[in-house]
């Protein structure tokens, strides 16, 4: 941790260094060595969750289920070192779902799952944007950018019933807070997630920047979906709802039991990414006075 905390301290100074006379963004205005921006965001959230799980490599987009993107917003202030190294901290707003019936592997689609879960967010994250260092005569109109960090979320999964939402936490559809299953606690709604992501950014003028930025979220839950372990014996549930939101594939093919087999996959947490269009207000760029001249 000591030398990584190193690398970035002398990456800061040797950036420093660089951009030591740079500090014009073009003939009106100067940029400070600080400066601030305030924005917003909106774009769309997917989960990679085992429900509506298919089958395929990651990099293609028939992996992807596009039908169930939902809508997110964010707000967010950051703080930029001499255009190169990027703090923020933001608050996002969303939710992301998954349904088996859109998947393409015939065992998924027989599970019978879907969920729809509402997210909020509160992440910190730091970006570099490398372009800026091989140029200090100019700032680029585009600058591209990497980014990595940290967040908090809560989600609460929800499930299409017989044209109802129902909260399914609640419902411990894997027999948690059973005798018959004692391992199996409660999950909670609060997790934690690593963000990585990048973006580019563009000067639509000295004031306002637009950028169009994907992040891809890592967490420590695999209950985003409400689909970790296995199926419990019936048994365990007390009301035939919970029976039912527990085996949703007995509503295609009644004569199945799939007691003790896999309903989710415990070796895998969940995740999910976000697509947005950001537009930002820069603070602490400064007109350049008239009676300026550079030469004296």
């Amino acid at each position: 941790m000591t030398k990584h905390f190193s690398f970035i301290l002398f990456f800061v100074f040797l950036s420093s260094g660089i951009f030591a006379q740079s500090y014009f963004y073009d003939s009106k205005y100067y940029d400070a060595d600080i400066l601030y921006e305030a924005g917003a965001s909106v774009g769309f959230m997917n989960g990679l969750t085992d429900v509506g799980g298919r089958k395929g490599s990651p990099l293609s987009p028939g992996y992807y289920d596009f039908k169930s993107l939902k809508l997110n917003y964010s707000g967010y202030v950051s703080i930029l070192y001499k255009g190169v190294v990027e703090g923020r901290i933001e608050f996002t707003k969303g939710a992301i779902a998954g349904n088996d019936a859109n998947s393409n592997a015939q065992n998924v689609r027989t599970r019978n799952l879907n969920y729809k879960s509402k997210m909020t967010e509160l992440s910190l994250t730091a970006a570099v944007h490398p372009l800026i260092l091989m140029n200090n005569e100019t700032l680029p109109l585009f600058s591209p950018y990497v980014m990595a960090g940290v967040a908090a979320f809560t989600f609460n999964p929800q499930t299409l019933y017989k044209g109802e939402w129902i909260d399914l936490r609640s419902m411990n559809t894997e027999g948690q807070s059973t005798t018959q299953y004692p391992a199996r606690e409660p999950y909670k709604s609060l997790a934690v997630a690593l963000p990585v992501g990048f973006g580019v950014k563009y000067e639509w003028n000295a004031k306002f920047n637009v950028r169009l930025e994907g992040l891809f979220r890592f967490t420590n839950t695999d209950y985003i979906d409400d689909a970790s372990t296995t199926y419990p014996d019936l048994s365990v549930f007390s009301t035939d709802l919970q029976k039912s939101l527990s085996h949703r594939y007995k509503e295609l093919k009644p004569q199945l039991n799939y007691t003790n087999a896999e309903r989710g996959n415990a070796n895998n947490n969940d995740s999910f990414f976000s697509v947005n269009l950001k537009v930002g207000y820069v603070i602490g760029r400064e007109k350049i006075p008239i009676n300026y001249n550079p030469t004296k």
